[in-house]
């Protein structure tokens, strides 16, 4: 199963990992770009997660 996956530490800690599944794009002729689109998404969900003082 191929999957873009963040994973964010702090001090050498683990605080999150997030994965999202692209399988079902493999055939996409524009499948370059929603990879990139998927890790804009999970960039921002984790500054997010972090601006609101999860972590």
């Amino acid at each position: 199963m191929p999957y873009v996956e963040s994973i964010i530490y702090k001090s050498g800690q683990l605080l999150t990992i997030q994965k999202t599944d692209y399988t079902s794009s493999l055939n996409d002729p524009q499948l370059e770009k929603k990879i990139a689109q998927i890790i804009r998404d999970q960039h921002y969900s984790i500054m997010r997660e972090i601006s609101k003082g999860k972590f």
